[in-house]
């Protein structure tokens, strides 16, 4: 499934073409919103939104809405319906932050440095700012980059040496069994909310 970096380029893409144009035909597939169709032809298309990652029932605060403050990450982090669960399921649940999934989970909890068996109440106020903070960089990164989640300058630096994408684009995501870019130490693969994960026993803690 694509994560929310990648929704919202689909729905640039869909904007560029979009925006500005009258609507030829609307339809719907619920019965009780059929009856308004005709409210919205000939309407024109202002904007084209992405929210999430998926369409779900209940969605938290979109980590690419340019307004969300690291702040409120943080004080999600600490709050009863959050602070008891592995970051690991965690990061995969909608309701906290919307557009995150798998490699962005993995990325997000190494640049914070912690391992994903950790759980947001025992953090230190520090370490949840830290990562509030990795939670929207990783992400925002991820999108204005198409997917590269790595340190730019080494990304650039290892594609400069003829790297192809799929081994300079992460830090530690799909790379189980290679030296740490950091550290050198062997990266880990894991199984973890269900999911694969990939983890640096030395730079996260």
């Amino acid at each position: 499934m694509p994560e929310g970096a990648e929704v919202r380029r689909q729905a640039d893409r869909l904007a560029r073409v979009l925006v500005g144009r009258p609507l030829a035909r609307v339809w719907f597939g619920l019965d009780r919103l059929a009856a308004h169709a005709g409210d919205l032809e000939a309407a024109g298309v202002h904007a084209v939104e992405a929210r999430g990652k998926a369409f779900l029932l209940r969605f938290g605060p979109d980590a690419l809405d340019p307004t969300l403050p690291a702040e409120a990450v943080a004080e999600r982090l600490a709050s009863r319906t959050f602070r008891g669960r592995s970051l690991a399921a965690l990061y995969l649940d909608q309701s906290f932050v919307a557009g995150i999934g798998n490699y962005l989970r993995t990325e997000i909890l190494f640049v914070a440095g912690l391992l994903p068996e950790r759980r947001a109440k025992d953090l230190s106020p520090e370490q949840r700012v830290a990562l509030a903070e990795a939670t929207l960089a990783v992400t925002r990164q991820s999108y204005a980059t198409a997917g590269i989640t790595n340190d730019l300058a080494r990304a650039s630096a290892l594609k400069a040496s003829g790297e192809p994408r799929g081994r300079y684009r992460h830090h530690v995501f799909a790379r189980g069994g290679r030296a740490c870019w950091a550290c050198g130490a062997v990266i880990e693969r894991v199984e973890l909310a269900g999911r694969r994960m990939y983890v640096c026993g030395s730079c996260q803690r």
